[in-house]
């Protein structure tokens, strides 16, 4: 996968050494060379049309040259996606740049086919695809970042149902072994030998500190004086 700054600017001046030297030798060779660089830079923008909405645009080679490129910016009709009213534009704002990037990237190698290539189309494909890795890189960051948040949530959430789950054991012990009641005290000693209990019955909680087992007791109802 290409990213911007090195791996685009090595593949941009790798065009251009060999622009320079087709432009005085048209040997087939570095015609191809300069060919493979564009095909890499196409190959890691493409992945951004797998997706079932460019089926048809697939099929008709919409997605293969300049010609389909601009048939693609013109002549697919607004869609209303799910949950929405209101139709929106076929291509989206990260898919509008790939199609700018790839039309760029066609349109040198049109040049190239016909024994040529233009500083100027170059430079239409280092500015359209570096776009297009800034964006992506963009939209991968809020990705990350929104699986941070999520992940952050999500280990809260785990975190709370541990102390539920460990307050629901403490009175069930409570009620099993004190024939415990909501609203009514344990006296120290028997708080003491629930701590036991529960520890040795969940190991898990052995490490659970008493501060917080008598928070525990506290919320609970279990009386807070500490044994």
């Amino acid at each position: 996968m290409i990213e911007i700054d090195f791996e685009l600017d090595h593949a941009i001046d790798a065009l251009r050494e060999n622009a320079r030297v087709l432009a005085n030798d048209k040997d087939e060779y570095f015609k191809a060379d300069i060919l493979n660089v564009l095909k890499l830079l196409t190959n890691d923008i493409m992945p951004v049309f797998n997706g079932t909405k460019f089926d048809e645009a697939r099929d008709i080679g919409d997605l293969d040259d300049t010609s389909g490129i601009a048939h693609l910016f013109s002549d697919y009709p607004p869609t209303v996606p799910d949950g929405r009213f209101f139709p929106v534009a076929f291509l989206n704002t990260f898919e509008e740049a790939a199609a700018n990037a790839l039309y760029a990237i066609y349109f040198a190698s049109d040049e190239v086919e016909s024994g040529d290539l233009s500083e100027s189309a170059i430079e239409k494909v280092r500015n359209r695809v570096a776009f297009f890795l800034g964006m992506r890189a963009d939209i991968r960051r809020q990705e990350l970042e929104e699986k941070e948040r999520n992940r952050t949530v999500n280990a809260r959430k785990n975190a709370n149902r541990s102390v539920e789950q460990r307050r629901d054991r403490i009175k069930e012990i409570a009620m099993y072994k004190y024939s415990w009641q909501p609203g009514q005290a344990i006296i120290p000693a028997d708080r003491k030998e629930l701590r036991r209990i529960l520890r040795s019955t969940y190991p898990e909680y052995k490490q659970v500190k008493d501060r917080q087992i008598n928070e525990d007791f506290k919320l609970i109802g279990l009386n807070t004086q500490q044994s």
